[in-house]
């Protein structure tokens, strides 16, 4: 659900790209009615949708380097209503992350980790929908060409697709992860 393959002219180009997941973000799964009641823009400007609190300059990934969600201080935090908003805007990143944009998963999983004590954090959330929303048309891309590249460095046949990827999964060094 909410992937689409495709094949370029060519024939030998395959992708895979959002199909639920179009350019005016506030018409789509996540829907006005929750944007709206998460203090996003959904005027139509244009197909952007710009959160409230940012400017509207390009934001090239969910987080910024090195960004740290770190639960404050109970009086440190927003009030109740500020909070009811950010835990609209979690939920819905939430599901937006599972069916259809992998890509801010672990963003998403970071923010839900604070989602009882948010500060800073509450605009972190806000970036998080303001990339998916200039990020919407992007897909993931494979060419037959690129393949054949790579042959002679690690082996792979032309027609073939390997995809390596690795994984910390211990989190022991950090205790705040380990709650």
């Amino acid at each position: 659900m909410g992937k689409a393959m495709f094949k370029g002219a060519d024939g030998k180009m395959v992708g895979l790209k959002n199909v639920l997941w179009v350019p005016n973000l506030a018409a789509n799964l996540i829907s006005v009615r929750r944007l709206q009641k998460a203090g996003m823009d959904t005027s139509s400007k244009g197909s952007k949708t710009i959160p409230r609190g940012l400017s509207e300059g390009h934001v090239a990934t969910p987080l910024p380097s090195g960004f740290k969600c770190v639960k404050g201080p109970a009086e440190e935090s927003v009030g109740e209503e500020e909070r009811r908003r950010f835990h609209s805007l979690v939920g819905s990143l939430m599901y937006a992350a599972v069916h259809t944009r992998p890509d801010a998963a672990f963003a998403t999983g970071q923010l839900a980790r604070v989602v009882q004590c948010p500060n800073e954090e509450q605009v972190a959330a806000e970036r998080v929908a303001k990339y998916l929303g200039q990020t919407a048309t992007v897909g993931l891309q494979y060419s037959a060409a690129a393949q054949r590249r790579q042959k002679g460095a690690d082996g792979v046949e032309p027609g073939r697709l390997f995809l390596t990827a690795f994984s910390d999964a211990s989190w022991a060094s950090e205790p705040e992860d380990m709650t």
